[in-house]
């Protein structure tokens, strides 16, 4: 006599993987996709899935591997692997217009998307701060996510500019003019020229044409 059983496919365990990992997961996260390696038989009657916690490194395509455990009265009668694939949201600083190469970003230039994270690059910037009054590297495309490799500080003194220095050596406070031997952005190190007398020196860049010098 064939014994009676009940067939569970992917159908069937997917809801479950579904709702069970998506309790579990950080907020913006969800599960994407579940592929259940085959189906299993069990005996016929009531039945619970456990589902374990999702490998921690993925596989090709971003698939982690989890493990089901099917129960019946408090016994395992069934393990199956299955593959999920987590898709995590997030904000992202979009491009609201055309941007030309090393232009100034500003606010009206920018929006806030939420976006699928796990499909874009690390490196795609979250807030409007980290963006605005920075230079365009390349040209941006309206819609595009930005990254911190698609901008760049803002030159604020260029090589070859003539600077005012702010001198501050043993208590006394100096302003004197001298030429700027790099081109630097706002907080950054450049090398100078004191126009009186004529010697290097190194200072931090402080404003438009402004560079601060510490001895």
């Amino acid at each position: 006599m064939t014994r009676a059983y009940q067939l569970l496919d992917e159908s069937a365990l997917r809801p479950v993987v579904e709702a069970q990992l998506g309790d579990r997961l950080p907020p913006g996260d969800r599960v994407d996709v579940v592929e259940v390696q085959r189906a299993v038989r069990i005996p016929l009657g009531a039945y619970e899935v456990e589902v374990g916690d999702p490998a921690a490194r993925g596989t090709g395509g971003g698939y982690r591997r989890t493990d089901l455990r099917v129960l019946q009265q408090g016994s395992v009668v069934a393990n199956v692997a299955a593959r999920v694939k987590i898709a995590s949201f997030g904000p992202v600083v979009v491009v609201r217009q055309p941007i030309a190469r090393g232009a100034l970003l500003r606010d009206e230039d920018l929006r806030v998307e939420e976006l699928r994270l796990d499909e874009l690059p690390s490196t795609v910037l979250s807030d409007l701060s980290e963006a605005v009054g920075k230079e365009a590297r390349v040209a941006l495309a309206a819609g595009k996510p930005l990254t911190l490799q698609s901008l760049t500080t803002a030159a604020l003194v260029k090589r070859g500019d003539l600077v005012r220095l702010t001198i501050e050596r043993g208590g006394l406070r100096l302003s004197v003019s001298g030429e700027a031997l790099e081109t630097a952005g706002a907080g950054e190190r450049v090398r100078v020229v004191n126009d009186s007398s004529k010697r290097e020196l190194v200072g931090q860049v402080v404003g438009h044409g402004t560079v601060h010098v510490v001895y």
